[in-house]
Order: structure tokens, then C-alpha cells, then sequence
């Protein structure tokens, strides 16, 4: 027997070495072994069914949540208010909780569950994707999930006991995400598991199932636990954090996948390790695409080889501290062309348009006076027409630009990316402005044709940088759309107070201003120019977006 050849011996890490080093010789699936191919049919396996057990969990308790806040809060006015309206079992009808007072709470309360449950990702997704690196996967990924269950756990104590504990302290919520970094680290670790297992010929139609078992569970949760809510709004809830108990159980019997198919695996792709912005609304597990912050793999593929000699005690303490230090110098390119920084900025809008939509329920609830319960119909309009977009709309567009104009494959990508923006503004402003649910019915659908843009500014970005930088890229355009929730989550929950009290369609200020921001970046994508040219070497130039030589698109 040939005995295994060390990854040293073929390649060899520095701190100069590509991030994204490539094999001359890809492996392929027949080159694993028995034991391989079994265990990533093990993981594959599992890590679908977590999936879509807590994208269940979350999206059968998203309505049951908003209404469980609604009724607390509204039961808090009466109580001084109107004592009168509050019935012998201590209910309040729901039609009574939509006066201003009570959604200008509960706007507020969204507003700020948002952005506490997003910023402990912000500074731990790079600390826990170090350690998962180190350490192995599976044990965040299981410190994640039970940290959800506590999440959910608060929740349902602080709403249970009223008299004892203010509303306002499910807050709280977002200690639990120190503990595995939340859903941004938790979601992350999943596209890091897959890619740990699969090769690079094989990822990117698994990452396609893994999207289309979120959008199929946002399709078939969301009805289902509408329906259990009409019995007893505690149910969905239960069963919700029930789920979540099963899936760490579910968790201890996968296997770790660090390594998993030997020290010469080949490494993630780019949008592997970072993803695009799921989302990265804080309630979600995934977004409609791979996860936009960085991911616990991003120092793996430099990493594949041993240490030739164990680490010193006085180099641990400084290791974390000298990395990010370092990789400051390394981030100047971004600035050296305008069009890089817009496309990285482009995506901001949907931070605003994330954090509308988790408000989203209250407000077709509060505007249109339609019990929450129903409310939760409009997911599962939105995902099936997503589901549609991805899998027949976008390819057949593409295929129609290429073989009827002509177009090569950049021209196709700048012509969607517009459509889609421009799709998307227009979308949000008519649901800002509907003032009758079917018109606001016809802009939901509208914008939903638009759900492939994130993927679209990815592709433009690969044409602008060089191969070595677009690890980098990706992980800056995580980091600006959580910051961007971060903002807007307590910026739209203050938009909604403030259209609350004026009434009106004022109520709709939140998705105005997404959707004007929305409009100021389509109008930025109609101006923007990239030529079909070789990339731009990693010394970068300074060309802007009104260059002469960029004015030019071919085709």
C-alpha cells in the first residue's frame, strides 16, 4: 500500500499564498473512498433535514410571535385604559389592539428584536469561524441551535408571566446569540458543513437545495401555522421550540465534517465561504441565498495542513489580534475602483427592505385590519414566487438575451441586475402607497420577481476583482449588509411609529423609504458600465464609474 502523501509535500501555505488556491488536479467523486461517499451521504442527509426543521420552526411561530407581543402589549394599555374591553378569560378581540398606541409598541419592540439578535453575529462570526476551524463544526453548530431553543424559551417565559416580567424584556433574547454567534454564525456553519463534504463540481447544485428547501419550507410552514394559531396561539409555539429540542438531538448524531474527506480536500468556493445577505434578518435560519457574513470556513482553505509544530503559548493571545490587524492593508483595492464600492453598497437597500419585512406582518395587520393569523398567507405568496423567479423566470431570460440579442453572459448579467432592481423599486413603492390589500397584494408579488439580485451583484463583482480578492470582496459585502440591518432595524421600527400616528398612508413609510433607496440604486445600476475585458490584476487601478473607457457595455 502507497502510503498517503502529506498535503505538505504538494502544497505549502504562506501568509503571501492565494486565498483561493486551486488544485491542478480536482478530485472528483469517484476518487472517494466507501467510507467517504458514506459519510457525506450521512451529512448531506441530516444537515437537510436540520434544515428544514428550523426554517420550520421559525417560520410556523413567526405570526403566533408578533400576535403573542400584540396581545401582551395590548393588554398592558387596557389595563389603564379601558379596563371594561378586557373579557373574563383575560382576553382582549384583536380588532381592538390595532390603535395606534399598541402597533407603536409593538413596531418599536420588532424594530429593536432585530437589531439585538443581530449584533453579537457582527463581532463573533469571525472568532467562532476561527475556533470551528480549529475545533470542528459540529460542536457550534449544536451550541448554536440550543442557543435558538433559549432564545425561544425567553420569549415564551417573558410573554407567559406579564405581571412579572415587561414586555420589553424579551430583548434579552439577543444574549443568547453570544453563545454560538447566532444565526449568522449557526447559518453559515450549515453552507461550511455541505462544503466540507462535497467537492467543487457538486456545491453549487447542493447550495440550489438547500435553496429550495428553505423557500419550499416558507411556502408550507407559514399556512400551517396559521391554522394552528386559530386554536390556540400557544401551539405553534410549543411545537416551534420542540423542534428546535429534536434538531440538537438530531445534531449529536452527525458526523464532524472538518477533514472529512482528507487534508486535500479541495477548498470552498468563494460564495461558498462567505454567501450572499439571508436574510441576515435575525429570525430567519436562511436567507433565500447562501449567507452573506462571513463564514467559519473563511480561513480554512489556507489552513488544510498541519502545523509542522504545535503553537506557543505566546503567540495565542496576539494570533486573533494580528489577523484582523493585518487585514486592513489588504482591503485597499476595494477602493480602487468606484464601481466595486457601489456594487458592495448596492445591496444596502435590502437591509432596509429585510427590516420592513419584519414588520411586515404587523404592518398588512394594522393597515388593512386583517387578523395576524392570515397575515401569514403573504409568506407563502411570496416564497412560491420566488421559488418561480429562481427556477424558471431568471434562467429563461438569460437563455433569451443570449440567444435572441446576443448578449454575452456579462451584458445578460448588467441587464438583469437593472431589471431586477428596477422591479424590485417599484414593487416596494406600490406597497408603500396601496392603500387596499390587493393592490399591496399585486407589489408583494412585484418585488418578489426581484429576489435574484444579491447573486446578479455577486457575478458583477467577480468580473471587477481579481481571483485572490473576491474572498475578501464577499466577506466585506456580508459585513456591510449586518451593519445595514443593524441601522435599519431600529431606523423602520421609528418609520412605522411615525406613519402610525400620522395614519393614513403614512403607515407605509417604512417600505417609501426602502423603496426610494431602492429607486436611487436601480438608477445607479442603469449608469453603471463594465466592459468584457480580462480582469484587472490584484495592483489595481482607479477607474471610476464615468471613465471613457467603462462607458461602453458589449455584447
Amino acid at each position: 500500500m502507497t502510503p498517503p502523501t502529506s498535503p505538505q509535500s504538494n502544497h505549502s501555505s504562506t501568509e503571501h499564498s492565494p486565498l483561493l488556491g486551486t488544485d491542478p488536479q480536482p478530485r472528483k467523486q469517484s476518487d472517494l473512498n466507501h467510507s467517504q461517499r458514506r459519510v457525506q451521504r450521512h451529512v448531506l442527509g441530516l444537515v437537510m433535514v436540520a434544515l428544514v426543521l428550523v426554517n420550520f420552526s421559525f417560520n410556523v411561530t413567526e405570526a403566533a410571535w408578533v400576535r403573542l407581543y400584540e396581545s401582551v402589549i395590548c393588554h398592558s394599555f387596557y389595563a389603564i385604559a379601558d379596563p371594561s374591553v378586557i373579557g373574563k378569560d383575560g382576553k382582549i378581540a384583536e380588532r381592538l389592539c390595532k390603535i395606534g398606541p399598541v402597533q407603536e409598541e409593538l413596531a418599536l419592540l420588532q424594530g429593536w428584536q432585530t437589531f439585538v439578535n443581530t449584533l453579537p453575529g457582527l463581532f463573533l462570526a469571525i472568532p467562532y469561524g476561527m475556533l470551528a476551524d480549529r475545533f470542528g463544526r459540529k460542536p457550534f453548530l449544536l451550541l448554536g441551535t440550543v442557543s435558538l431553543f433559549f432564545r425561544f424559551l425567553w420569549i415564551a417565559i417573558v410573554c407567559a408571566f406579564p405581571r412579572i416580567f415587561p414586555i420589553r424584556w424579551i430583548l434579552f433574547q439577543g444574549l443568547t446569540s453570544i453563545f454560538g454567534g447566532g444565526t449568522i454564525v449557526t447559518s453559515a456553519l450549515v453552507f461550511v458543513m455541505v462544503s466540507d463534504v462535497t467537492l467543487p463540481d457538486q456545491r453549487v447544485n447542493f447550495y440550489f437545495v438547500l435553496q429550495a428547501l428553505e423557500f419550499a419550507t416558507s411556502i408550507i410552514s407559514p399556512p400551517f401555522g396559521s391554522v394552528l394559531m386559530e386554536r390556540n396561539i400557544w401551539i405553534p409555539i410549543i411545537l416551534g421550540t420542540s423542534t428546535l429540542v429534536f434538531i440538537c438531538f438530531l445534531i449529536l448524531t452527525v458526523s464532524e465534517t472538518l477533514g472529512a474527506l482528507g487534508a486535500h480536500a479541495d477548498p470552498p468556493l468563494p460564495a461558498d465561504k462567505t454567501g450572499t445577505p439571508l436574510t441576515g434578518s435575525g429570525h430567519r435560519f436562511l436567507s433565500p441565498s447562501p449567507p452573506s457574513t462571513p463564514s467559519p470556513s473563511s480561513s480554512s482553505s489556507a489552513s488544510t495542513s498541519p502545523p509542522t509544530r504545535p503553537h506557543t503559548s505566546t503567540t495565542k493571545p496576539l494570533s486573533l489580534l494580528s489577523r484582523l490587524t493585518k487585514s486592513f492593508p489588504l482591503l485597499s483595492f476595494l477602493f480602487a475602483d468606484l464601481r466595486i464600492l457601489f456594487l458592495l453598497f448596492s445591496l444596502l437597500p435590502f437591509a432596509f427592505g429585510e427590516t420592513a419585512n419584519e414588520l411586515f406582518l404587523q404592518y398588512i395587520s394594522a393597515r388593512y385590519n386583517i387578523p395576524l393569523s392570515r397575515c401569514a398567507y403573504f409568506f407563502s405568496l411570496r416564497a412560491g414566487i420566488s421559488v418561480l423567479v429562481l427556477t424558471l423566470v431568471l434562467p429563461y431570460l438569460a437563455v433569451f438575451l443570449i440567444h435572441r440579442f446576443h448578449y454575452n453572459t456579462l451584458s445578460k448579467d448588467i441587464v438583469l441586475a437593472r431589471l431586477s432592481f428596477s422591479i424590485t423599486a417599484i414593487g416596494t413603492m406600490i406597497q408603500a402607497l396601496a392603500s387596499s390589500i390587493s393592490v399591496f397584494t399585486i407589489g408583494l408579488m412585484v418585488a418578489a420577481l426581484g429576489v435574484g439580485v444579491a447573486a446578479l451583484v455577486k457575478c458583477l463583482l467577480a468580473r471587477l476583482v481579481h481571483e485572490n480578492e473576491l474572498a475578501r470582496t464577499f466577506t466585506v459585502m456580508g459585513l456591510v449588509q449586518t451593519v445595514g440591518i443593524l441601522v435599519a432595524a431600529p431606523v423602520e421600527a421609528e418609520l412605522l411609529q411615525a406613519g402610525l400616528r400620522q395614519g393614513g398612508p403614512w403607515v407605509g413609510l417604512p417600505f417609501g423609504v426602502a423603496g426610494a433607496l431602492f429607486t436611487a440604486t436601480a438608477g445607479g445600476m442603469w449608469v453603471l458600465r463594465i466592459k468584457e475585458e480580462t480582469k484587472r490584476p490584484a495592483t489595481s487601478r482607479r477607474p471610476g464609474m464615468d471613465e471613457e473607457e467603462d462607458m461602453e457595455t458589449d455584447r
